[in-house]
């Protein structure tokens, strides 16, 4: 219908891809949020996610647009962080559940985090809630650091993105395990 009504905001929304409940437009100088209710009906409120022009949540990353220097960097988005409770998203330990099974979550996290992060201190401070998180449910340190360098050893070649060693990137891995945390348990 809006290609034969008006062209031109029908090319201006020709960019926009939706993924279950997230929408995503690219250039449209939120034409979208005009045709909303049209698309829509009153049924769904859109809420825009955006933080200016240059920086969004999209899906489970942050993308940002540094047009001075004409790069992008992406971080990991998880809205579940904000939250004032907490929310147990990976095996707890404490509980009777198969534990090997279970410290598959942190190398196939890890990479994932790897694959998502541009710049190495967003990298560090994801591996370092996921730790955190793991530890305080149950999960031993040393069979931690185990997959760690079980995941540097198999996947990260010798010189990573983060232009240092896969050596090094090891060591800042470890290095953000936190120590001496009370481990929750169930009652």
């Amino acid at each position: 219908y809006l290609k034969k009504t008006n062209i031109y905001r029908a090319r201006k929304l020709g960019k926009s891809f939706r993924f279950i409940d997230d929408i995503t437009n690219f250039n449209c100088n939120d034409q979208i949020l005009e045709l909303a209710e049209d698309i829509y009906g009153n049924q769904v409120k859109l809420n825009k996610e955006n933080q200016g022009i240059h920086k969004a949540n999209v899906l489970d990353l942050t993308i940002e647009i540094d047009p001075t220097e004409c790069t992008i960097t992406t971080d990991l988005f998880d809205k579940r962080r904000a939250f004032s409770f907490n929310i147990v998203n990976f095996p707890d330990l404490s509980g009777c559940i198969p534990a090997q099974s279970a410290y598959g979550i942190i190398p196939s996290q890890i990479l994932r985090y790897y694959n998502s992060c541009t710049k190495i201190s967003d990298f560090k401070s994801n591996c370092h809630l996921l730790f955190f998180k793991v530890i305080t449910q149950s999960y031993k340190e040393d069979k931690v650091k185990n997959k760690i360098k079980s995941f540097c050893n198999k996947y990260l070649p010798e010189v990573t993105k983060y232009g240092c060693t896969r050596k090094d990137l090891l060591d800042t891995l470890i290095s953000v395990i936190p120590s001496n945390t009370a481990v929750a348990g169930r009652p």
